[in-house]
């Protein structure tokens, strides 16, 4: 069976701004969107508890053969955290991945010899930028897992405008929705950065509060079932995820995503800004 989230993407159209990414709508199958969304995990596979008000919890690729879950399920995500679908993301994306990470990948190669991790890799693994450069030093995991938001008896977001981690190279979301839930929104807004806001800016406001004065929404894709996006994250990867209306459902989705063990740009500006700054100032003294 073809488990791909890719297999209509001839279907859909592939964006390259404000970032990467595409919307693919009826992204499997009918008969392979049946078996997983009839047989998604239930209440009692995850830690979380369901009374608790639009939480997240995930069961990762790492777990997901531990658990006693239908079979096309297993299947679904260990695909997905396979070198076979690294392969389609650098058959479908190769070019756009260059183009905005270049520093790492300069040609088609770099991406296809990177190191595939088995295991997550943890902090104390990470590498420099400068390390990052040497092409045998690069390592990615390749991230999946089963996933949901608790039901929503109190209205709120899931999560405002923000950027993923940049040491992430790619994500992607697969809704599930429940064919019972009427509830609207949990739907992904793709925003942009306003025009005047400079990369030191970008990379200073990261985890701000100002990044929601700073950006305004392109496109959205609803959450709704059989729906998928995916995107090449960067400095300009920013989304956000809209509030949901009171339910009893859960938020279902199954999330990818490629973890390096570098981050794509030097998160130490503002620091290293200011050393320099203060560089000056004693030299100045010194003289």
């Amino acid at each position: 069976m073809n488990y791909s989230l890719f297999q209509n993407i001839k279907n859909a159209k592939i964006n390259s701004k404000p970032f990467p990414h595409v919307i693919i709508e009826n992204a499997l199958n009918d008969e392979l969107y049946e078996k997983l969304s009839n047989n998604f995990p239930k209440q009692n596979n995850f830690k979380i508890k369901f009374t608790e008000n639009n939480k997240r919890d995930d069961i990762f690729i790492e777990n997901i053969n531990n658990q006693d879950l239908d079979k096309d399920i297993i299947k679904f995500v260990n695909y997905h955290g396979s070198k076979k679908f690294f392969d389609e993301i650098i058959n479908y994306f190769g070019d756009q991945i260059i183009k905005i990470h270049g520093e790492f990948f300069n040609d088609i190669n770099s991406l296809k010899n990177i190191i595939i991790s088995k295991e997550r890799i943890l902090k104390n693994e990470k590498i420099s930028l400068e390390q990052s450069k040497i092409y045998n030093k690069r390592k990615i995991f390749l991230h999946s897992a089963a996933s949901v938001n608790t039901p929503v008896y109190k209205k709120s977001s899931v999560r405002g405008p923000h950027l993923d981690k940049l040491d992430k190279l790619f994500g992607g979301l697969f809704y599930l929705k429940h064919p019972s839930d009427i509830s609207k929104g949990g739907n992904l807004e793709i925003l942009e950065w306003e025009k005047h806001i400079t990369f030191e800016n970008k990379i200073k406001n990261i985890e701000s509060e100002k990044i929601i004065k700073q950006c305004s929404p392109v496109t959205k894709i609803n959450y709704k079932a059989n729906s998928f996006i995916f995107f090449i994250n960067s400095i300009n990867s920013l989304h956000s995820v809209t509030q949901r209306d009171l339910t009893d459902f859960e938020r279902r989705f199954f999330y990818i995503a490629g973890i390096l063990n570098h981050n794509l740009y030097n998160l130490n500006f503002k620091k290293n800004k200011k050393n320099i700054f203060a560089s000056i100032i004693k030299n100045i003294y010194k003289h």
